[in-house]
């Protein structure tokens, strides 16, 4: 027979080794239910282009992106969407476009009136106007008009103008 601290030492000693292999047991167990899942899922998913996904994914942090396009398209149509607003007429704008009208009938009269220039110097003069598009067949015609025709062509521009601008002109009215 053996005596009592003999068998407490060897009862204790087999618990000692009964808890360290639990541990480790729970320890192996733990450990493999963290990483079997990870272990099991495929690497890629079984979809193909066109096939609807077998469960939603979520992203894992929100981005946004601004659209230059859309942007510029919401912007078109918030313009479209405001009715157009019109001011009185303005006189100061209408004497201003006579003035200019006259000033630009006198430049061309001081040039047609020029006996000292050729016909070409004279063509090229009136090519440089800067604020005034002319064609050049429109310039050969105002330089070959006699005196009179030119007073009468000039009058009436002018009378056209002021006809113009005593109206207020919509953009529906310009073709």
């Amino acid at each position: 027979m053996t005596s009592l601290p003999v068998r407490f030492i060897q009862n204790q000693s087999s618990r000692k080794f009964y808890r360290f292999g639990l541990l480790l047991v729970s320890a192996l167990l733990v450990l493999g239910a963290l990483v079997l899942p990870i272990a099991l899922r495929p690497s890629s998913l079984p979809v193909q282009l066109g096939d609807v996904a077998p469960q939603t994914f979520v992203a894992s942090k929100t981005l946004t992106y601004e659209s230059a396009v859309l942007t510029q398209n919401a912007r078109a149509t918030a313009s479209n969407a405001i009715a157009d607003r019109y001011l009185p007429m303005d006189i100061s704008i209408s004497r201003s476009q006579i003035k200019n009208m006259q000033a630009m009938i006198n430049k061309i009269s001081l040039i047609r009136s020029d006996k000292s220039m050729q016909f070409e110097h004279k063509f090229i003069m009136m090519l440089q106007f800067e604020n005034l598009t002319i064609t050049q067949d429109a310039i050969n015609q105002i330089l070959q008009m006699s005196a009179q025709e030119w007073e009468v062509v000039s009058q009436e521009a002018i009378s056209a103008l002021e006809r113009s601008m005593r109206n207020t002109i919509r953009s529906y009215q310009v073709q």
